[in-house]
């Protein structure tokens, strides 16, 4: 079902939904019309490099990486800080990070290797230019098939706004793909 809706929304043109895929594998970013008009629904906030596999021949789908579903800066959901103050207490939970002046990446096991894309391309320069650092740098038998890793991806020809002279990749956070 989160396929087809995805898919239908995609289908309206990439400012609703990004849609790009590599053989069997689909990758869904939300896009600027879903951003603008604050039009979320329970898939378009999972919809942020979200990775699929589906089958041609059954149909059957399975999450191949699972990104952070959407989150909201500071007012951008409508609550304001005094409101998410009282949502933490008694238990909830607040983070604040730094931000990284990079492109997020989603580190992920299909087809018996391991892999990096952008949210929103498997080809992306920054994608390919991970995957080739994780093969150098890192021992990827340490690495848990069926987890994704998202990742800062940094290096001097992916300038944001701040520049940098070395490369690398930082994790953020990992989790199960398994809805």
């Amino acid at each position: 079902r989160l396929f087809d809706e995805l898919l239908a929304l995609s289908e309206r043109g990439r400012s609703v939904m990004i849609h790009n895929t590599e053989g069997d594998l689909h990758i869904f970013h939300y896009g600027q019309l879903i951003q603008n008009n604050s039009s979320w629904e329970a898939s378009t906030l999972l919809a942020r490099g979200l990775v699929l596999r589906r089958d041609a021949a059954t149909g059957a789908t399975e999450v191949v990486a699972m990104p952070w579903p959407k989150f909201f800066n500071l007012g951008e959901d409508g609550l304001t800080l005094k409101e998410l103050a009282a949502r933490t207490e008694g238990g909830g939970h607040v983070e604040v990070t730094s931000k990284m002046d990079g492109s997020l990446g989603l580190v992920f096991h299909v087809e018996g290797g391991w892999r990096v894309c952008t949210k929103g391309s498997f080809t992306s320069e920054q994608g390919r230019w991970a995957t080739s650092w994780l093969s150098q740098h890192v021992d990827i038998s340490a690495l848990a098939v069926g987890t994704t890793y998202l990742v800062e991806i940094i290096y001097s020809d992916n300038r944001i706004v701040i520049p940098c002279k070395t490369g690398s990749i930082c994790v953020h956070a990992s989790h199960a793909t398994d809805l």
